[in-house]
């Protein structure tokens, strides 16, 4: 944060620190492809949970920084969203975007552009039980939504930091395994969602 603050005039806000390692993940294996991906002059900082990204966004607000903020597709992300066209962003609303304005999803997290296969495999290993979804499941919400529902039904116990612990192991596969290939499917999502923010640090006054 304190990078973003004082040496980043760009800067891309996301909820937590799951969000950060996979987009900064993405961001490098696109640009090694020669993808679309973020510059080296826009830094992603992660908020520390929804209920934080006002207040970290206030800060580089008192830095004449105006950060575009990324928000999931759930309640959460859509109350955060309100407040800061409320108050902070009035105006500005370009600077705010909604994943699931990307995606095409009304409700949707940052696990569904690593999607279903990617996610369920580690996340089977770290619990050492199977998680697999059904049809019916996949019609209940996001791809976390959805696991949650089935870990409830399995009884299959989600430890405390789950999602971080998930996506580190994810990251860290993709960058020392070489026989880990990160799928088009992945590498397409992340790539619209980086050109979404290209535009909107285009669109935006900073």
């Amino acid at each position: 944060m304190v990078r973003g603050l004082f040496q980043h005039q760009k800067n891309v806000l996301v909820e937590g620190m799951t969000d950060y390692l996979y987009l900064h993940s993405l961001n490098l294996h696109c640009r090694t492809l020669g993808r679309q991906s973020l510059p080296d002059d826009i830094y992603i900082t992660p908020c520390g949970g929804t209920k934080n990204v006002g207040y970290i966004a206030s800060l580089f607000l008192g830095q004449e920084v105006r950060p575009i903020v990324l928000l999931d597709g759930d309640d959460a992300g859509r109350a955060r969203r309100d407040s800061l066209m409320k108050e902070l962003y009035e105006g500005n609303e370009k600077a705010v975007l909604m994943l699931g304005d990307v995606l095409g999803q009304e409700e949707c997290e940052i696990e569904d552009i690593i999607g279903e296969k990617t996610i369920l495999a580690v996340l089977s290993e770290f619990v050492g039980k199977t998680v697999s979804l059904n049809p019916d499941d996949r019609n209940r919400g996001s791809l976390v939504d959805q696991i949650k529902r089935v870990a409830k039904r399995d009884n299959v116990e989600l430890p405390e930091g789950w999602k971080p612990e998930v996506a580190r192991r994810i990251v860290v596969s993709w960058s020392t395994d070489e026989s880990t290939e990160i799928s088009e499917d992945i590498l397409d999502r992340a790539e619209m969602l980086f050109k979404q923010l290209m535009r909107r640090f285009e669109d935006i006054v900073l």
